[in-house]
């Protein structure tokens, strides 16, 4: 039965006044109906005397009942407890429309405080039908006395609506149940929901709106902050969620681990919020069919999206709507204009509007058809930067090159640096750079070649026995002292070398100076003698002797020379 709007705001005079106070007379007919549906929204309905507004003859027919758009509220004493009969009555009762009701403001003195006192708790809670399937009582504006609307377990509610409702009521469910409600309207404010979360378990909930409730408070705090985290574990209930509604909430991030084990979501909207690009924690849902990113902040959106967007249409479809963002027309959104006309994914617009570097405000379409004049700049700018690519690679690979080129000349540079330094630090100083032991049959080449080689054009001070000991003093002392201050030993190996006792003694007094760590290299020169007859003694040392076999083809001496100043020479460079 539809009465809704009789009692019309247009014939506000003294004999049909809009603030209606329904009385016995009234609903002396209308009680005796056995009625289904009774929608009385919108008749500027104020109050109800005794027995009236709430009283059926058979209120067990009575399944869908609206008192939305009027202007009463259930007071203390007679309305509360009619109020609760009719519900204990109302078996049948699946709607229950209580909504867009404005009663009084918020009063900051305690009006009510005395009264209160005298009242009992337990009269404020009125126990809902559990037939009840629908429960509105969105944008109630009533600031007088606590009503606690009370959800019973096993309730049949599937819809319930407590948006943007400035007032003292508050639905409350019982704990530890699993209820039946898929729909939840929750716009306009969260702290209660949040602090409540614990009492019921929302797991049958498919579709959420939760619109214009300062969410950012929430989204933007810390990982640690208590309502993030009562966030989250509010939404771990919602595991068979199809669809939610984000918008107007100042969101600039979502949380990471929101959707997390939520595998059924289709729908979802985030517009007129303050998004900068699309979350990431979006395109991670594999099942979205709608996506509402309209009047945000998106200069662009980004490849990964595009990618997500085209493989959600080519599944099952998908609408994405955009209109009302920041976007950019410049060089950086040339594939984000190209795919707004060629994409397969159905957007709410292909003509968006964007903003060119200069300022001037046109539309996507007009800078896709125009694209050549508008941007062959970024043309230019492409090449500028493969060239300052290929450029910089280049710079980059020939510096290696050179760097692998010189590897030994860098290696040496810094050994002598540290050698320098370790040497500065124990004191470690030496009289020669090389001391050098020979038969006497050596003695012309080392005249005639290694002297002239070693000291006139590698510039190294060598220690020979036969030119450098003097007269006066042990023999045998001063070659140990020489030893001793040679950084390199060179062995002349030839068939003398083999049989000269002096020969044997300074191969023992390398031998002390190895296990005191005072040489740097051992190097063995073998000139017409094999390896098989090298003397036994220079076996025991042959783990740190560097091996030279001389050659006898003298084209292959530059090589060999080469290869000895490699090992003794300070300054060498190749």
């Amino acid at each position: 039965m539809n009465l809704r709007g009789l009692n019309c705001p247009i014939f506000n005079d003294n004999e049909y006044p809009f603030a209606l106070t329904i009385t016995k007379d009234m609903m002396r007919y209308l009680k005796t109906v056995c009625v289904e549906t009774l929608d009385l929204s919108d008749n500027g309905i104020v109050d109800f005397d005794e027995n009236s507004l709430l009283s059926f003859d058979r209120p067990e027919c009575l399944k869908h009942l609206y008192f939305k758009g009027n202007r009463f509220a259930f007071a203390y004493g007679r309305q509360m407890d009619e109020l609760k009969t009719f519900f204990n009555k109302s078996v049948a009762l699946k709607t229950f429309d209580y909504s867009f009701i404005p009663i009084r403001y918020r009063l900051f003195t305690n009006d009510f405080h005395d009264y209160a006192q005298d009242n009992h708790f337990s009269n404020n809670i009125i126990y809902l039908p559990r037939s009840l399937e629908k429960l509105v009582l969105g944008n109630v504006f009533c600031y007088d006395i606590p009503r606690l609307f009370f959800i019973r377990r096993g309730s049949n509610l599937t819809y319930l609506d407590v948006s943007f409702s400035y007032a003292n009521n508050a639905v409350i469910f019982e704990g530890n149940a699993t209820y039946k409600t898929e729909t939840l309207v929750l716009d306009g404010h969260y702290h209660i929901t949040l602090y409540t979360i614990e009492l019921v378990n929302f797991i049958n909930v498919k579709t959420l709106s939760w619109r214009s409730a300062r969410l950012f408070y929430v989204m933007h705090a810390r990982s640690d902050d208590m309502f993030l985290k009562r966030f989250i574990a509010l939404f771990r209930k919602f595991e068979y969620l199809e669809y939610f509604d984000f918008s107007d909430n100042d969101l600039y991030i979502l949380p990471e681990n929101l959707l997390n084990n939520i595998y059924h979501l289709s729908g979802l909207s985030l517009s007129r919020n303050l998004f900068h690009s699309v979350p990431k924690v979006i395109i991670s849902q594999n099942n979205i069919k709608s996506l509402d990113l309209g009047n945000n902040l998106l200069p662009t959106v980004d490849y990964e999206t595009r990618v997500w967007a085209d493989s959600m249409n080519q599944k099952h479809g998908l609408h994405f709507f955009l209109n009302g963002n920041a976007f950019e027309c410049n060089c950086d959104n040339l594939d984000f204009i190209e795919w707004i006309q060629e994409t397969k994914v159905n957007l709410d617009n292909r003509s968006y509007k964007c903003t060119l570097l200069n300022g001037t405000v046109i539309t996507v379409l007009e800078a896709y058809e125009n694209m050549h004049d508008l941007f062959s700049h970024c043309r230019n700018s492409i090449w500028l930067m493969v060239s300052s690519t290929l450029l910089g690679t280049s710079c980059i690979v020939a510096v290696i090159l050179l760097l692998y080129s010189k590897r030994w000349n860098i290696a040496i540079f810094f050994y002598r640096i540290f050698r320098k330094i370790v040497e500065k630090k124990y004191g470690k100083k030496y009289t020669y750079d090389v001391f050098v032991s020979y038969g006497g049959d050596c003695i012309p080449w080392i005249k005639n070649y290694f002297i002239p080689k070693l000291e006139d054009e590698w510039k190294l001070k060598i220690c020979v026995k036969d030119r450098d000991f003097y007269g006066g003093e042990s023999f045998y002392d001063a070659e140990a002292e020489s030893i001793e201050n040679s950084r390199h030993v060179i062995f002349l190996l030839t068939p003398v070398f083999k049989v000269s006792r002096d020969c044997l003694f300074e191969i023992d007094r390398v031998k002390h100076e190895i296990s005191m760590q005072n040489i740097e290299n051992i190097i063995v020169i073998s000139k017409d003698i094999t390896l098989k007859d090298i003397p036994e003694g220079l076996t025991h040392i042959w783990n740190y002797v560097l091996f030279i076999q001389w050659p006898e083809d003298c084209n292959d001496h530059d090589l060999t020379w080469l290869k000895l100043r490699k090992w003794i020479s300070n300054d060498y460079l190749y």
